[in-house]
């Protein structure tokens, strides 16, 4: 790796890395004191839905920016500065309609994913998160164009930005909410919309990010909107279909926890019970996650980097 690329990737991978830790720390201020103001059913209803959310997220989203990343590296590195800028053209209508797809099929059949967590109550906080799969695919393309920039800052602030805002507006609707005497199924919804409200402010954020960003001349030719749209696919389909396995079976662990919590041959409890008990149990989960973030801030830098040294048929320094 050359002198000028070595430091490019490990700053990205440092800013990065320190997002998610901050990312990490604010998120704690707001698990911890939500987790004491839901009640453990509440809690049960919080993460079902959010495992609902992450599945169908994974399935439109996953992918988008690490294939616009390589791809606008790989064009930019050639100079081929229209086919670049013709990826993010073609990818932000693709991949809104896409989100839309996916959100409103979230929102309309919230109810059958719920009853098929197990969970019926969760069928409000599903719906409240719906609009979120819509955001984030629009914000994924912008976040990949950056990436592939080898600009990891914009990435970086949409991850505080979503997180500050789910503590704040999340802990604020839940405890308005529950001062009002709100049944727990809609404290927890209630809590879940910060999530929404992080990525409604962030994507105008990078929306005005890359107005500013410094224009780079046109050279180059560029394939038709069918080609570079396949070419999105191409890339962006198999990391979806990897991505989407730990989804799924987080998933299917929900479901069948909560089905065995209740049913006949075995423990038998209750429904309001058994969405107590899966509160209690999605409390310990909480922590795993922070390993695999920071790990994922080296694998986001390091790819733009690699996608540059193939196609510059610099082998040795991809390797």
């Amino acid at each position: 790796m050359t002198d000028t690329e070595r430091p490019s990737y490990l700053r990205g991978a440092a800013i990065l890395g320190a997002a998610a830790v901050v990312a990490k720390i604010i998120g704690a201020l707001f698990k911890i004191p939500l987790y004491n103001l839901l009640s453990d059913e509440a809690t049960g209803d919080f993460n079902i839905t959010y495992n609902v959310y992450a599945l169908l997220l994974t399935i439109s989203y996953a992918g988008i920016p690490v294939a616009m990343s390589r791809l606008v590296s790989t064009s930019r590195t050639l100079g081929n500065t229209r086919q670049m800028r013709k990826y993010f053209r073609v990818a932000l209508p693709a991949f809104s309609v896409v989100g839309i797809a996916v959100s409103l099929v979230m929102f309309i059949f919230a109810g059958q994913f719920a009853a098929l967590m197990e969970d019926p109550n969760a069928v409000y906080g599903i719906r409240m998160l719906s609009p979120a799969v819509f955001l984030c695919c629009v914000i994924s393309v912008y976040e990949g164009y950056f990436q592939g920039h080898g600009d990891m800052l914009p990435t970086a602030v949409k991850q505080l930005i979503e997180v500050t805002s789910k503590l704040l507006f999340g802990l604020v609707i839940a405890w308005l909410l529950i001062r009002g005497g709100a049944p727990d199924e809609k404290v927890a919804s209630g809590a879940i919309t910060g999530v929404v409200f992080g990525l409604a402010i962030a994507l105008p954020v990078l929306i005005g990010y890359k107005r500013r960003a410094k224009r780079e001349p046109l050279a180059g030719t560029a394939r038709s909107n069918l080609g570079t749209l396949a070419s999105i696919l191409k890339v962006s389909v198999p990391i979806t279909l990897g991505a989407s396995f730990m989804s799924i079976m987080a998933l299917l662990d929900s479901k069948v926890v909560m089905s065995r919590l209740q049913s006949a041959s075995g423990a038998g409890f209750d429904l309001d019970t058994a969405r107590g008990m899966f509160g209690v149990y999605a409390q310990c989960l909480t922590l795993y996650n922070l390993m695999p973030s920071l790990i994922t801030a080296v694998t986001i830098s390091v790819v733009p980097a690699i996608s540059a040294a193939i196609a510059a048929k610099r082998r040795s320094e991809a390797r």
